[in-house]
């Protein structure tokens, strides 16, 4: 008969009562002080988490007091550093070509080996000349047939007046940020695309390689022309499709972020361009949300394939 002391390493012959007696019984829960396991003592530098709003001031590295903390920081400014890359490649218009496609947009596109097929120099590519798998996927469903790529989407006169509004109230002419170039930075495996159509910005980052393991898609979407409430309404629609395809979301205010991880490479490609359906169909949705059964209607439109919502052209829609 022995007594084992596991707080401090130490065992005794016989039993030792006094050791006994100050143990906690089974099933009652973590002991405190002298009598904690060393596994115990171990797990609160590890498991507790503090940190747990990264907009609170209080979100520092001098705060981490667990790994899961430090886990915690590392994540989040990671994730906004991936986000910002475009801030690292200047004008890219002077760097890489555009995409010359039928896009509402300008698509700069910076090849990191393996993304283009295109001479040296070319200033316009063309869509034949996509050698990335991700960006071919994503240009694929953006360019889809039916799906309306150009004209202003039908709205009621409630949007109509909220665009209008927001147009006159932040003059966009003196708003750089309104004009800067939507670029892709891609390789044969990795896709970085950032674009800002009037006042919503979408980011798609992505990796498709060999291993399922490192495989991801990274989605954000923000902002809109309409007022908060219709700007709410877009992102909560398109965070119900995103569920839909196998997406983990969260979704806060106007801001929609979405992950899709551990997948085989044809499933990250599937949902790449079903991503690329879903940034075209809901360009300009906001100022059509004019009440929450909008959300519905949206919601169920793109998963029925409806991306002319042809169901609405009797209420003028």
């Amino acid at each position: 008969m022995v007594t084992v002391d596991a707080g401090h390493r130490r065992v005794f012959e016989g039993r030792v009562e006094p050791l006994l007696s100050s143990a906690p019984a089974a099933g009652a829960g973590p002991a405190s002080g002298p009598g904690d396991t060393l596994l115990e003592c171990v797990a609160s530098y590890v498991v507790p988490l503090s940190l747990t709003d990264p907009r609170d001031p209080s979100f520092t590295p001098l705060n981490c007091t667990t790994l899961h903390d430090l886990a915690r920081y590392v994540h989040e400014r990671s994730f906004e550093e991936m986000f910002s890359i475009h801030a690292l490649v200047g004008d890219v218009r002077r760097q890489a070509p555009v995409l010359d496609v039928f896009l509402p947009v300008d698509l700069y596109v910076l090849d990191l080996g393996g993304g283009l097929d295109a001479p040296p120099g070319a200033r316009r590519v063309k869509r034949g000349q996509i050698a990335s798998p991700l960006l071919k996927s994503l240009i694929d469903g953006m360019l889809h047939r039916d799906i309306p790529r150009s004209g202003p989407r039908a709205m009621d006169a409630g949007g109509f007046f909220q665009v209008v509004m927001r147009h006159g109230l932040t003059n966009p002419e003196d708003n750089a940020g309104l004009r800067d170039p939507s670029f892709a930075i891609v390789s044969d495996r990795y896709l970085n695309v950032a674009s800002r159509v009037g006042y919503h910005f979408s980011a798609v980052d992505a990796y498709c390689g060999d291993f399922v393991n490192e495989n991801y898609i990274t989605f954000r979407f923000k902002g809109g022309a309409a007022d908060r409430i219709r700007r709410e309404r877009r992102v909560r629609a398109i965070g119900r499709i995103l569920k839909a395809m196998g997406f983990a979301v969260t979704v806060t205010d106007d801001l929609v972020v979405a992950n899709f991880q551990k997948q085989p490479g044809e499933a990250v490609l599937a949902h790449l361009e079903m991503l690329g359906r879903l940034l075209q169909f809901m360009r300009q949705m906001d100022a059509a949300m004019a009440s929450d059964a909008w959300v519905d209607r949206v919601v169920q439109a793109f998963l029925d394939g409806d991306y002319g919502m042809a169901g609405d052209a009797g209420n003028g829609r």
